[in-house]
């Protein structure tokens, strides 16, 4: 009876040490994709969590005036870090003459994620970041991510939509639209940058939404 109890005590002791062992490796695993993520120059395209204050509100204020869309600030280890998309030569020129010339900007690249219509339009539940919360809903295609989606679409997203067919002409512009256009029962595909809440439906907020027809 002694040695069936020596067996399980040395089963169980070999269980954890097996449970550490994933343990330690999955931490490994994890640090090593988080370097390797990183670029080697400024405009870094993954964004670290940051650990203190970004820029002042004067500051951000100045760039959305200047139609600068930004993402996040923070401050890591003394320097400001400014996360963005879009960040074409000129929006950066902008940037470092309002922020400074040390600041580092992370470019968010953005991706389609779902294309239909909308479905149903809701009130922001934080209206302090929030102007209003939508249902996308449609088909997953092989440029999209998902089906369906709940988007949620703040004072950063560019809405845009095309301009009225002119008679002569097969061909149509662009415009940019207030977000209290958006309607239900409009085609649109949606734009993102960052994080996937992974719900059911997906929750995203929207980078960029382009209204395909009313």
């Amino acid at each position: 009876m002694s040695g069936m109890l020596k067996l399980d005590d040395k089963l169980i002791n070999l269980r954890k040490i097996f449970a550490i062992f994933l343990l330690a490796l999955l931490l490994l695993v994890t640090k090593g994709c988080g370097r390797n993520n990183l670029p080697n120059n400024a405009d870094h395209e993954q964004q670290p969590a940051g650990s203190g204050a970004g820029l002042t509100s004067e500051q951000l204020s100045e760039l959305e005036e200047q139609g600068i869309y930004w993402m996040g600030n923070w401050e890591e280890d003394g320097v400001m870090h400014l996360s963005v998309f879009g960040a074409d030569q000129r929006a950066l020129q902008i940037i470092r003459q309002i922020a400074g010339p040390e600041i580092v900007v992370w470019h968010e690249p953005e991706s389609l994620f779902v294309r239909g219509k909308i479905t149903n339009i809701q009130d922001p539940v934080n209206p302090e970041y929030t102007l209003l919360t939508m249902l996308v809903e449609g088909e997953e295609d092989e440029d999209t991510q998902t089906d369906r989606a709940y988007v949620s679409v703040s004072a950063m997203t560019k809405i845009i939509g095309y301009q009225p067919l002119t008679e002569g002409f097969d061909s149509r512009g662009l415009r940019v639209l207030d977000y209290t256009q958006l309607k239900v029962g409009q085609e649109v595909e949606v734009h993102i940058v960052g994080m996937i809440l992974q719900s059911l439906p997906p929750q995203v907020s929207a980078s960029q939404i382009l209204i395909l027809a009313d």
